[in-house]
């Protein structure tokens, strides 16, 4: 369906990450459209320690970033997030996009 979508002029798609698999987004959308990644809300953000996010958010711009751009990184925080991923999932997506939060 991406191809489609693409093929109809579709400028950015909102995907999510684990379920389409980040190397079958990248292989898909990398360099053709840009994403609006939906990072994971029912495995590793409410599950997860901190490592496990830190690597999940690694892993998505590695795979999907470029200095071009063409990646956004959104997160709907539900109910039951415990505080300290929340903390942990901000952290790992400032580390890893090179924005850092004011003092």
């Amino acid at each position: 369906m991406i191809d489609e979508l693409i093929a109809c002029g579709v400028d950015v798609l909102n995907i999510q990450d684990l379920v389409n698999g980040v190397k079958e987004i990248a292989e898909s959308c990398r360099g053709r459209v840009a994403v609006e990644l939906d990072i994971d809300r029912q495995q590793v953000t409410p599950g997860g320690n901190r490592r496990d996010i830190e690597d999940l958010i690694r892993e998505e711009v590695e795979c999907l970033g470029s200095p071009e751009g063409g990646l956004a990184l959104f997160y709907e925080l539900y109910p039951g997030v415990p505080v300290e991923n929340i903390r942990a999932l901000m952290d790992a997506m400032e580390r890893n996009s090179g924005v850092r939060r004011s003092p």
